[in-house]
């Protein structure tokens, strides 16, 4: 095998490993998104929670001291 070969399949090699690192990584970006996506989904729904539990709650008068 020749220098030029063997330069050549390791430039492929490191080609193919970078690819898979980027990969991994847009897997792991768009993992993050989703989770995030959730996490804002469940702040909005106990805000919405909040809320209602707020306009539920009876008013009552203070008594006087």
């Amino acid at each position: 095998m020749g220098l030029s070969t063997l330069d050549k399949a390791i430039e492929a090699v490191m080609d193919v490993e970078a690819s898979q690192k980027v990969k991994a990584r847009k897997r792991v970006q768009a993992y993050m998104v989703d989770t995030i996506e959730e996490l804002r989904q469940e702040v909005y729904n106990l805000q919405v929670f909040q809320a209602k539990l707020r306009q539920s709650k009876p008013v009552t008068l203070a008594e006087p001291l």
